[in-house]
């Protein structure tokens, strides 16, 4: 159940930082600011992303158990299931197939 739960965390946590704005956009200007520093183009793959993200995830569900090895092979998994969510996500032709949020604005309420 911890490797599911945590596929799913590292999943939403890759996708929110990887491409979603975020609440008032706070998420996009980082993206934007960063640019093509090592943590913005970090910023701009998924692939490396979900495993800067998957890494304290695993250190997190594997501390107090050894051997130590263990929270290497969880980063691993943990990775891998966020990427294997993230194809399946995406529609035939490789374009998100996801809901897009946006924040109305009082006048257009």
């Amino acid at each position: 159940m911890e490797l599911i739960v945590g596929t799913l965390a590292v999943w939403r946590v890759t996708c929110l930082l990887h491409e979603e704005e975020g609440p008032a956009r706070l998420l996009e200007r980082l993206r934007r600011r960063l640019g093509d520093s090592v943590v913005g183009r970090a910023l701009g793959c998924f692939y490396c992303l979900s495993v800067w993200v998957a890494a304290p995830v695993s250190v997190y569900l594997r501390w107090n158990r050894p051997p130590w090895t263990d929270m290497l092979r969880w980063c691993a998994a943990l990775s891998g299931g966020a990427i294997l969510l993230e194809r399946c996500a995406r529609g035939v032709e490789g374009r998100p197939a996801r809901v897009v949020y946006s924040e109305a604005k009082e006048e257009d309420v």
